[in-house]
């Protein structure tokens, strides 16, 4: 019975999918058709014993139907919940698929899957170009980013791969680093989240597994085991990264809901993006340490050695940040350890060395975390405090010289005396440090006359010697 529609519009009024396979070489290739079948054209391979539903209909020669509430996969990465696959010829098997498929009866469908054989002819040298140039934009989106941290540029590889390969899911994990790293997304109505409480139970062993091996593994379908996203995945594609020596692994999913597989196409992109993303991630690696090794080597020589606080060095720069219309709010306090020479002939220099560390603990437990402290001489010390005037600075000195008071170093009983001295900035770094360094030493002469004192009052009266007449 001949159907009451124009020829180019059989197939449409059937089903929103129509793909037009080829038996070539122990799979079916698909040739064309419409919908998926016009886009994915060229770019997927159903290989023997991956379509059970396609084989008996081509090998019978009977058409089949299937109707399920939920999508499942008829072949290859083709999903769907509504699908009539149609045999023609000894070479050709059409599939009619979509969320719904017209109920007409399959001589319908048969003069439909013959139209759209006849349809299909070679493929175009457009749609091929169209494919290539669908990799090389791939890669041109991930190799445009400049690589700065290793969590950054994975999290980079995730969202353009996902994003370039229409992916729900993505995964980079990176092993071969001193520290690891893992980068779970989800990709959902044009949202980018990356909470990893996305990241399966099993993420970290499996992508850990995936890294050291050399080939991609591509699932058309999955179940629930290994659960690298919380997400139910209906299909997932895993590549390593790098040679294969547990570098890293990147892998991608669809999800229940969106259900698809991986054409061809999808796996190539895949592999030149995993091939373009190992030198990144090893540029971000360098980078990263080249970075700690900086700041290793800034820390080396800003960092006073003995009492690890800053030096000179680490002082002149702090002085060196402060933006111009900042610096009325700072204020400094020069301080000194008292008696250290005194203290380094009595009990050695091991002893004065740890009245110093102790000195500079003292100080800094009671700064607080923004406050600046360096040892820029051998009992010296100078502080920065930014949004502080004379009064918080003086009350600063105060605290620092009362709780060097209560210390003791438990060796020897031998308590530092700091004297400290303050000022708020002048207008001129030197005079205002002249200005602290003048009031620490005026506290020193104050302390000094305050133990002479004592120690005249605590001195016991000598007896006086008894007058005899010779």
């Amino acid at each position: 019975m001949a159907l009451p529609l124009a020829p180019d519009r059989v197939t449409d009024a059937l089903a929103e999918d129509v793909l037009v396979f080829r038996w070539r070489d122990s799979s079916f290739q698909l040739m064309g058709g419409t919908g998926r079948g016009a886009g994915w054209a060229n770019i997927v391979d159903v290989e023997a014993g991956d379509s059970p539903l396609m084989e008996e209909a081509w090998r019978s020669g009977v058409s089949s139907r299937i109707s399920t509430k939920q999508p499942i996969r008829v072949g290859g990465p083709y999903w769907a919940a509504h699908a009539v696959v149609v045999p023609v010829g000894h070479e050709h098997v059409v599939v009619f698929g979509g969320p719904s498929v017209s109920n007409r009866p399959d001589a319908a469908f048969i003069t439909a899957a013959a139209h759209a054989v006849s349809l299909t002819g070679e493929i175009s040298t457009e749609k091929l170009l169209a494919d290539e140039l669908e990799v090389v934009h791939a890669v041109r989106a991930l190799t445009s980013y400049q690589p700065v941290c290793v969590r950054e540029t994975a999290r980079h590889i995730a969202t353009v791969a996902a994003q370039m390969l229409s992916c729900d899911v993505a995964a980079v994990r990176v092993s071969g680093v001193d520290q690891p790293t893992l980068e779970i997304w989800q990709f959902s109505d044009g949202e980018t989240m990356g909470d990893q409480s996305h990241a399966g139970r099993d993420a970290e062993q499996y992508l850990d597994a995936v890294g050291r091996m050399v080939v991609p593994v591509v699932e058309q379908s999955v179940g629930p085991d290994p659960e690298v996203w919380t997400d139910e995945i209906v299909s997932r594609m895993t590549l390593p990264i790098g040679p294969g020596q547990g570098f890293g692994a990147m892998a991608l999913g669809h999800v229940a809901g969106r259900e698809r597989g991986f054409t061809s196409l999808c796996q190539r992109i895949a592999r030149a993006l995993a091939d373009a993303a190992e030198p990144m991630l090893s540029q971000a690696i360098a980078h990263e340490r080249l970075t700690s090794e900086r700041e290793q080597y800034q820390r080396a020589t800003h960092v006073d050695s003995l009492t690890n606080v800053g030096n000179r060095a680490a002082w002149d720069a702090a002085l060196g940040s402060i933006p111009s219309d900042a610096l009325d709010s700072y204020a400094v306090l020069s301080a000194d350890v008292d008696d250290l020479k005194l203290v380094n002939d009595a009990h050695g220099h091991a002893v004065g060395d740890n009245l110093l560390r102790m000195a500079a603990g003292v100080m800094r437990s009671t700064l607080r975390s923004c406050d600046v402290l360096c040892r820029v001489g051998g009992d010296e010390f100078l502080i920065l405090l930014p949004n502080s005037g004379e009064s918080e600075a003086h009350a600063v000195g105060r605290r620092i010289s009362a709780a060097a008071a209560a210390a003791r170093l438990p060796e020897r009983g031998v308590s530092p005396r700091v004297s400290v001295g303050w000022a708020a900035f002048d207008g001129a770094w030197d005079t205002t440090v002249r200005t602290a360094d003048a009031r620490m030493y005026a506290d020193k002469r104050e302390k000094d006359a305050a133990q002479a004192a004592e120690q005249t009052r605590t001195q016991p009266e000598k007896p006086r010697r008894r007058r005899t007449d010779k």
